[in-house]
Parts: C-alpha cells; sequence; structure tokens
C-alpha cells in the first residue's frame, strides 16, 4: 500500500487505521480485542509503524447499511483521506428471508461509493477478504473456487 502510493508522488504517505470506537452489538468483536489485533500486525511488520496512525472513530455502528456505509466514508473524507478501502460487508445485516444469507453482497459497500454523491475526492480502494487457508496453515487472501479449503 505505502509503495504503491509513493509510485504515485506522495512523499510521505500516511495510513490512518481508524476502528469504530462506538456502540456495537454484543456479538460483535469488542474493541480491545480489534485494537490488540490491530497493534499486533504493526508490530509484525504488516503496516509500517511510523507511517500508520491508529486512532479510534467514536461513531456507534449502526447497521443502516448503505446510509452508513456512507456515513463512515465521508467521516474519514473529513480527516484529510484521499484513499479509503471499503469493509467486506456494509454492516453485517442478515437477510430476513431464508435461505440464511447476508442481505448485502460483499461488494455492495465498494458499489455504494462509487455511486454516491460527493465523494468524487476519495479513491476507493476495494477490500479483499482473508481468512485461514486450511490447506496452508495460514492467512491467505480467500479464493472462491477453493472456498472449502477456507475456515
Amino acid at each position: 500500500c505505502k509503495r504503491q502510493l509513493t509510485d504515485r508522488g506522495f512523499k510521505k504517505p500516511v495510513r490512518l487505521l481508524h476502528p469504530l470506537g462506538g456502540w456495537t452489538k454484543d456479538d460483535d468483536v469488542p474493541l480491545h480485542v480489534r485494537m490488540q489485533q490491530h497493534q499486533a500486525i504493526m508490530e509484525e511488520g504488516v503496516l509500517d509503524k511510523d507511517s500508520t496512525v491508529l486512532a479510534i472513530f467514536p461513531s456507534p455502528m449502526m447497521y443502516a447499511g448503505p446510509t452508513e456505509v456512507q456515513w463512515h466514508a465521508k467521516a474519514r473524507m473529513s480527516t484529510g483521506a484521499t484513499f479509503y478501502i471499503v469493509g467486506r460487508d456494509p454492516a453485517g445485516m442478515p437477510h430476513p428471508d431464508p435461505p440464511k444469507r447476508d442481505l448485502y453482497e460483499a461488494t455492495h459497500g465498494g458499489k455504494v461509493l462509487g455511486m454516491a454523491p460527493g465523494l468524487q475526492q476519495l479513491e476507493i480502494i476495494p477490500f479483499r477478504v482473508a481468512a485461514y487457508d486450511t490447506k496452508a496453515k495460514g492467512m491467505a487472501f480467500f479464493d472462491p473456487r477453493r472456498k472449502e479449503d477456507f475456515d
């Protein structure tokens, strides 16, 4: 990510790692656990500590689907962000009808932001899902052709 930005002419790009810190549902991953995860990826060098700012975004999760996706992006834009990585699922809302599935597809957030007014100066970067690869016995980017190999 940093290399991609320097290749585009940015002298000292800064990454804002901005996890949600407000209210979430009881079954969501608690904030202190998410913060520990973010600290670990910085300590392990996955993200460069010198060019990454870790700060809590104090907004509650409203589980409002496309409206919330736009709120999150516009709020980050107000911090000066010029790039935004869209999460895999806008609010984790289950579909009300069987079979059990999400209301929105995994790429819906990126599609919404691509059409949203007032976001033209924000470059939307799609999120790649990572999961545990049982064959490789480690984390890897999800490959839908081998979905049975991922936990």
